[in-house]
């Protein structure tokens, strides 16, 4: 991401990029840190005027951005520095309090709604963050201090110091294709740690061929079937059923918000008709 828009970076050649789209929310000071929710196919980013802190999603189709809820004023718990989704938490974790220097740098889970719920204060400069998902390792990156990688306890705070990396601001996880990515000046780099542990070791992939800053990185599935409740890799007449159970529940999954909303309602219904006559 961009201060005007989402692009999709191929990991193994940073040279090829595609264009998502515009995400329309230039008018914000700053939109950063990108978050991306796998179970429900949501991507989230923080932004601010200044003042005060909003929580912002895309369509990870089309890249246009919106607004999910205000977060919080800067006299209140501080402009958010960080933002990751934290799946063993089942939960959006921004930490907050350095854009305020009266305000102890502390983490809190974040719900959709903006409510903010005290999880651990690791008194460090947290620009931004990364979860891996397989080891359940939480990383914070200190872009004023050479991008130093330290790992942190959610449970206790305590810092694990792993070492410079030169990374600038947001990183991103995916097991499967080499661990952490982060961008350095414009390049993409490869930062490979063992499990949490020491050592580190940096690796240059390539240049990133985007001609602006970048603000944020996350990896998103895209391979969501809209519409196929059941998960069979279809949508037909089986889907139904299972479709108009998660509407009446509430609780859904990624292939289930078909407008990509962040919600499974009554909205979703015609787009799932749709999907389901292979639209």
């Amino acid at each position: 991401m961009t201060p005007t828009k989402i692009y999709c970076i191929d990991v193994e050649n940073p040279q090829s990029v595609t264009t998502i789209g515009d995400h329309g929310l230039d008018f914000f000071n700053e939109v950063y840190n990108l978050a991306f929710n796998n179970s429900t196919g949501q991507l989230f980013a923080l932004a601010n005027d200044g003042a005060v802190a909003f929580l912002v999603q895309f369509d990870v189709i089309s890249g246009l951005g919106s607004v999910v809820s205000e977060i919080g004023a800067k006299g209140d718990v501080g402009l958010p520095d960080s933002l990751e989704y934290v799946h063993s938490l089942n939960s959006l974790v921004v930490s907050v309090g350095i854009s305020n220097p009266t305000i102890s740098p502390n983490f809190y889970t974040l719900n959709v709604d903006g409510t903010l719920n005290f999880l651990v204060n690791n008194r460090r400069d947290n620009d931004g963050s990364v979860y891996d998902s397989t080891f359940d390792v939480f990383y914070v990156l200190d872009v004023n201090n050479s991008g130093q990688l330290t790992k942190v306890d959610l449970k206790t705070g305590v810092n694990m110091d792993l070492g410079a990396t030169g990374a600038a601001g947001s990183g991103a996880f995916n097991s499967e294709k080499g661990g952490l990515f982060a961008a350095d000046s414009g390049i993409l780099v490869n930062i490979q740690t063992t499990s949490g542990l020491d050592p580190i070791q940096v690796v240059s992939v390539g240049p990133i061929n985007i001609p602006e800053p970048i603000f944020g990185m996350a990896f998103v599935d895209v391979s969501v079937i809209r519409g196929d409740v059941n998960l069979d890799g279809e949508v037909n007449l089986l889907d139904v059923a299972p479709f108009v159970d998660r509407i009446s529940t509430g609780s859904f999954q990624a292939e289930d918000d078909i407008n990509h909303d962040g919600e499974v309602n009554l909205l979703d219904v015609d787009p799932f008709i749709a999907n389901l006559n292979g639209n």
